[in-house]
């Protein structure tokens, strides 16, 4: 079992690498893959700083050697369409789109159900559906701009519409913005990422994306690959025997 998607203290999660690397032996994997977020100078409350980013790669070169032989470990980095390139000497990228700029402003697309509403209000002239558009027309160039491997939590921007329903995902408008993104993306050959951090922190139900995407990227064969993105260790692969029957 594998899991390449998983966060520490070097950026917003809440153990330490080693930490979670005995916590991923323990529970039997054999592939562990550790990311940092990318560095935004646009919003520092929520990402690692720049010279975190270099002290994680340290920090994983030292816990490879460590584990080697009882685990197959790899560092990867979770960059952000928005944020400067940061991705050499990475084992992996994976691609994100946490935020939306708009004129000079940054708009967070996860951080709360609040902020999200606030963005659409200022941003996109109180339009969600506008704001799924420029957000699916990000994703569709973040796998090319980004050279990622993976696209992490590919519809992101539904986190709260269980709990607070803000966009209507059977419009004409978000579908067509949705196969078009997926589309572009499916011919780039990245690997889609079924995520269940979101079910783990409470948030959904389902994992990312929703059923609708996820049915579509099976039928047209899109390479896919579960993910934790686990931010401590009892995140670690949590339920992925359960969905690992959703990607067969």
């Amino acid at each position: 079992m594998r899991d390449l998607h998983a966060h520490t203290t070097f950026c917003d999660g809440k153990n330490t690498p080693e930490e979670m690397v005995l916590a991923a032996i323990e529970k039997g994997l054999t592939t562990f893959g550790l990311v940092i977020h990318s560095f935004a100078p646009f919003d520092t409350e929520v990402n690692p700083k720049q010279e975190n980013v270099w002290a994680f790669q340290r920090e994983m070169q030292t816990l490879k050697e460590k584990f080697r032989g009882k685990i197959n470990l790899l560092c990867g980095i979770e960059q952000d369409v928005e944020t400067p390139d940061q991705t050499k000497g990475f084992d992996y990228v994976i691609a994100g789109v946490h935020y939306l700029k708009v004129g000079g402003t940054y708009y967070p697309v996860d951080h709360t159900a609040a902020k999200v509403r606030q963005a659409i209000k200022e941003g996109f002239h109180g339009d969600p559906l506008a704001f799924a558009e420029a957000y699916f027309s990000r994703l569709s160039d973040s796998v090319i701009e980004t050279g990622a491997d993976v696209l992490a939590h590919p519809d992101l921007l539904l986190k709260f519409n269980e709990v607070d329903p803000i966009f209507d995902t059977s419009h004409p408008r978000y579908q067509k913005a949705m196969l078009s993104a997926v589309e572009k993306l499916l011919k780039t050959g990245v690997s889609f990422e079924v995520n269940v951090g979101a079910i783990t922190r409470g948030y959904r139900t389902t994992p990312y994306p929703e059923p609708q995407m996820l049915n579509y990227l099976k039928k047209m064969g899109a390479p896919l690959v579960l993910g934790s993105d686990a931010h401590s260790i009892n995140g670690i692969a949590n339920g992925f025997s359960q969905w690992e029957e959703l990607l067969k």
